[in-house]
């Protein structure tokens, strides 16, 4: 239950579908909201920089891991 709630605030589900362009859209919302730049957001997860970027941009979905590691940073 705290693993879904957890995802549930950092993607809002959207008629019951997860859209990755909503999941970019939120990702950036909520980096942008913590005053926080993509390389700021990447080291405090041990993520790459460009990884960060690509999922802003639509262009590379996160794995269950990397999902959990972002929600809980953003919670």
């Amino acid at each position: 239950m705290e693993l879904f709630c957890s995802l549930n605030f950092f993607l809002k589900e959207s008629d019951g579908e997860l859209e990755m362009k909503k999941f970019a859209q939120r990702l950036k919302e909520l980096r942008e909201y913590y005053g926080m730049t993509q390389a700021e957001v990447a080291e405090c997860l041990n993520f790459s920089s460009a990884a960060i970027s690509n999922y802003e941009c639509g262009e590379r979905e996160p794995g269950i891991e990397e999902l959990v590691l972002l929600a809980d940073f953003f919670q």
